[in-house]
């Protein structure tokens, strides 16, 4: 992992995670964040009328999301750069009812 903030690569890094957390909230305001996981910049989760869960854990060198149906199975996941799992997570069939 690269923890030197005064590469280029790392401020790459950290333009595509803010343009990432930009971009989730500016299409569903509806997150929220909960307790990340060592090494994460942030987790955040969303929960749908029926049980089931989806939680995105960013970082600038790798981001993860799943959602997790109300048995608490994984129903989807996907991992990669902050962007490209904002991008995933979007695309996403909304559930039935909103989430809460």
């Amino acid at each position: 992992m690269n923890t030197d903030t005064n590469t280029p690569a790392r401020e790459a890094a950290n333009a595509r995670l803010a343009f990432a957390l930009e971009w989730l909230f500016t299409e569903d305001d509806r997150w929220r964040p909960v307790p990340s996981p060592a090494g994460a910049t942030i987790a955040l989760k969303r929960r749908w009328t029926n049980a089931t869960a989806d939680m995105v854990v960013m970082g600038p060198d790798m981001s993860y999301a799943m959602r997790k149906n109300s048995a608490g199975q994984d129903a989807e996941s996907v991992s990669g750069a902050a962007d490209a799992v904002v991008s995933a997570v979007l695309r996403w069939p909304a559930l039935s009812g909103l989430p809460t």
